[in-house]
């Protein structure tokens, strides 16, 4: 998938700002529209009020968690994939979430795997539209 071809939204959550910003860079830098949210009821308030193609949300944050944003995703936007990054590190939550059929990455994140991930989920759900329409 190109630049060029990318018009997809992407919702950015995480409480540690610099954070966002070097996700938020390096996404818009491969062609991607990215919303940003410091804290779960930001994120909540763009999730229910526009549309967005892919979120991605750290786990841990002062308030609603990942967790939560994900149940809520659920509902307003059932069919928008949804990755968790966790600073867990036994790796305990992502294998919980690996069984759950959640995508679940460890801190500090792999930008290409991401990337792949994210371009073949919405590929997915892009393929998934045209047979239900």
């Amino acid at each position: 998938m190109s630049n060029q071809e990318r018009n997809f939204h992407i919702l950015l959550v995480d409480d540690e700002e610099d954070i966002c910003q070097i996700y938020t860079a390096y996404l818009r830098r491969h062609g991607f529209k990215v919303s940003t949210a410091y804290r779960s009821d930001e994120a909540m308030r763009i999730l229910v009020s526009e549309d967005v193609d892919f979120i991605i949300s750290d786990i841990k944050m002062p308030g609603a968690s990942g967790f939560d944003l994900l149940d809520l995703s659920k509902i307003y936007q059932s069919t928008v994939p949804v990755v968790l990054i966790s600073g867990d590190t036994d790796g305990q939550v992502i294998e919980e979430f690996g069984r759950q059929s959640v995508h679940c990455f460890q801190k500090p994140v792999k930008f290409d795997e991401l990337l792949q991930l994210i371009e073949e989920q919405l590929l997915l759900n892009a393929s998934k539209s045209r047979v239900t329409a």
